[in-house]
């Protein structure tokens, strides 16, 4: 799997490269990011860009994309695959998702931590990768403005 930095300025996986993933993998994938765009109380218009992109990036079409969102905002059938590169895909994706509107909201940093642990992986290691990719976002962001 490679990360690649995104039109946006921040990361994101390129998901032809991700070693295989089932349909009920990327449904899972999505309904868990789902989870963390709604978890702050509201979907930021980059947030919603990142979800259309890994929708259909997944091939998962719209009306069972909408079934998922809803069940991901009301943190219903939230599980994690046991899949290696399920599991990198999620966490990679996680990231580009809490990054996009710029901030780590309190609500958002609870839940990555909850599920980093249900991963298996530091959850302080994860903040800290969310927080590198904020601050490539912002160095990006500040260096469009004096070039523009």
């Amino acid at each position: 799997m490679t990360e690649q930095q995104g039109d946006d300025g921040h990361d994101s996986f390129r998901g032809d490269q991700v070693e295989p993933v089932s349909e009920n993998g990327y449904r899972r994938i999505y309904r868990t990011l789902c989870l963390l765009a709604h978890c702050d109380g509201n979907v930021d218009p980059s947030e919603r860009k990142h979800l259309d992109a890994y929708r259909t990036r997944f091939g998962i079409p719209e009306d069972e994309a909408e079934r998922l969102e809803r069940e991901g905002a009301a943190g219903q059938k939230i599980t994690l695959g046991r899949n290696p590169d399920e599991r990198k895909s999620l966490i990679l994706a996680m990231a580009a998702i809490v990054a996009a509107d710029g901030r780590l909201d309190p609500n958002e940093k609870m839940r990555l931590k909850r599920i980093a642990d249900r991963l298996g992986v530091d959850p302080k290691q994860m903040i800290d990768w969310i927080k590198a990719s904020l601050e490539r976002r912002t160095e990006s962001e500040r260096l469009r403005r004096q070039d523009g």
